[in-house]
């Protein structure tokens, strides 16, 4: 992190390591514990305020649980699956209800066309 401050012109102490990490949502805690959070608040002549990341834990607590559950495949049938993006809103639904820890679900996307007459012989699951 010396060197990207060093190279970059960014004091060292405004550089902040972001490994990959098992999900998005341990982010926030991993950028806390190296102090985003005053270095933020200096920069920006914010008051301290207390930190309670309590109501964090447990959202990360309640995701890992349901990780451990056993998985509900729902097949996801669409014509355009070579282009996700066009069924953002509904695989997000999918992604919050499981991270709001109701339930651990696959998605198995199922292209339409296979399951035209023509495709019976072949397997439907991309």
């Amino acid at each position: 992190m010396d060197k990207i401050g060093k190279f970059s012109g960014v004091k060292k102490e405004r550089v902040y390591s972001l490994p990959d990490c098992k999900n998005i949502f341990h982010v926030p805690m991993i950028l806390e514990r190296q102090g985003i959070l005053e270095q933020v608040s200096a920069r920006l002549n914010l008051r301290k305020t207390e930190r309670n990341m309590v109501i964090w834990h447990r959202l990360l607590n309640r995701i890992e649980c349901v990780d451990k559950q056993p998985k509900v495949r729902i097949g996801f049938v669409g014509k355009y699956l070579k282009i996700l993006e066009a069924y953002h809103s509904v695989t997000t639904t999918f992604e919050i209800c499981k991270n709001q820890g109701f339930v651990n679900i696959e998605l198995v996307y199922i292209e339409s066309e296979h399951l035209e007459p023509q495709f019976k012989d072949q397997p439907i699951y991309k």
